[in-house]
């Protein structure tokens, strides 16, 4: 078993069947088709532990950021509005229908 130095992200190892079978010299197709279902097996858990530990923790942290970029354009966009409305009036105590512009005569 050859262990990675680099800690638990990858082990690579020969199936002990596999071993077994090329050291018995068995036929070639047989090793061959066992060693076909290891590479595969082999392919799969690394694409796994590629996805599990390092694409979806991105993916979970770039959704995170545009979550947060969108909440908070949306929440600045309604105080905009809500600002707008609050300063979008008329003065208090002036006829908005009077012809008067605000000066006394």
């Amino acid at each position: 078993e050859d262990s990675n130095p680099q800690g638990d992200l990858l082990d690579i190892y020969l199936n002990p069947i596999l071993n077994e079978s090329m050291n018995n010299d068995q036929e070639e197709g047989q090793i061959s088709n066992a060693l076909e279902k290891e590479w595969n097996h082999e392919r799969k858990m690394i694409i796994l532990t590629a996805m599990e530990k390092f694409l979806l923790p991105q993916f979970e942290e770039e959704i995170k950021i545009l979550l947060r970029k969108q909440a908070e354009f949306a929440i600045a966009q309604a105080a905009a509005a809500q600002f707008k409305r609050r300063i979008n009036v008329a003065p208090v105590g002036r006829d908005p229908y009077s012809l008067d512009n605000g000066t006394t005569r």
